[in-house]
């Protein structure tokens, strides 16, 4: 990340064609997480995305890559709730 801190103040992702998010990068430091979900955990695409907080899913041959708007903890909790 640090290229992107020297060169930009503010982040746009992308996503299936669409904005993701789009946001200074201290907010994105501050309020966004990424939470990797083992297939494993038996949840598909559309459970993850339906978890609170979720603003999108990535498929990938180790997990799920969900990125969430809530720090860490509150994301990895709620999807450790939504697997049980």
């Amino acid at each position: 990340m640090s290229d992107v801190e020297r060169m930009a103040d503010r982040i746009v992702m992308l996503h299936e064609g669409g904005v993701l998010i789009d946001t200074e990068l201290d907010e994105l430091r501050e309020n966004y997480s990424l939470v990797l979900v083992p297939h494993e955990a038996g949840l598909s695409r559309q459970d993850v995305l339906a978890v609170e907080g979720c603003v999108g899913v990535r498929r990938r041959e180790d997990a799920l890559h969900a990125v969430f708007r809530l720090e860490p903890e509150r994301a990895s909790a709620a999807v450790a709730s939504a697997a049980n």
